[in-house]
This record gives C-alpha cells, structure tokens and sequence, in this order.
C-alpha cells in the first residue's frame, strides 16, 4: 500500500511540475521562450505610420503560454477623422527563442468594426526591444 501512494504521489508531483512548465516551452512550437519569459509585461510605442500611442501587455500563464493585449488610441486600420481607438487581444506563438507571432483581434471604437491580424515581432534582448517587421520598434 506505501508503495502505491509513493508511485501516486511521484506521478501527482511530476504532472504538476510538468504543468508549471519549467523549462519555458511554448505549447505551440515547443520553442524555448526567452529565459524568464522576457516578453512577459508593459511595452509602448509611437506608430510611425501615424504617430498614435500604442501599448501592449503580454501575459504568461503557468504553463508559459503567452497571451497580449494591444491597444492603440488612434489606428490607421479603423480610419475616421481623427482617427478611432482599438482594443485587441491574442496569443503569442514563439517562432524561435527570438521571433514571434502575435495573433489578435479586436473592435474599433465607435464603427465596431472588428480587426484581425498577425504580427511577426523579434525580440532583441541587448537593447531590450520588439521589433515588428514593419521596423516598429517597441519599448518598455
């Protein structure tokens, strides 16, 4: 009987350590996110294509899926004079420990009208920065 529960509580141990996901793999790619999940919090930028304030949080999860949310308070995308807010949220597919994809959607303000993209980001851990391939950079 000591041994069963020992071989229960080894099995109960390794699924949820297996469940915290210590070795920061993406369930998606099975691609080692950045150590310490470097994407994970607040990042900002100026749109260069029409000088909006954009933010953006990437989450984690305890198994190190990665979740954003993205808002900007004047998007290109959803036109108007000036130019209407976007609130968006998605997951985050590591493509390689450096480069991801940012899969989201979201409503602009006052049209509704509903947007969806990808954005292909690459982190650079020197400066501390995501870069989109568009060349919008993002900090914290």
């Amino acid at each position: 009987m000591n041994r069963i529960f020992s071989l229960m509580f080894v099995l109960t141990a390794v699924a949820f350590a297996c469940s915290l996901n210590p070795g920061g793999t993406s369930s998606a790619t099975d691609t080692p996110v950045p150590t310490g999940t470097a994407l994970v919090g607040g990042w900002q930028a100026v749109d260069i294509v029409d000088g909006s304030s954009m933010t953006l949080t990437v989450e984690a999860d305890a198994a190190g899926n990665l979740t954003f949310k993205l808002f900007d308070d004047g998007a290109t995308a959803c036109g108007g004079t000036p130019l209407y807010a976007f609130d968006s949220s998605g997951h985050v597919i590591a493509l390689s420990a450096t480069e991801f994809s940012f899969d989201g959607a979201g409503k602009c303000a006052v049209t509704e009208q509903e947007v969806s993209y990808t954005i292909n980001m690459t982190y650079d851990p020197a400066t501390d920065t995501l870069i989109e391939s568009s060349g919008q950079s993002w900090t914290r």
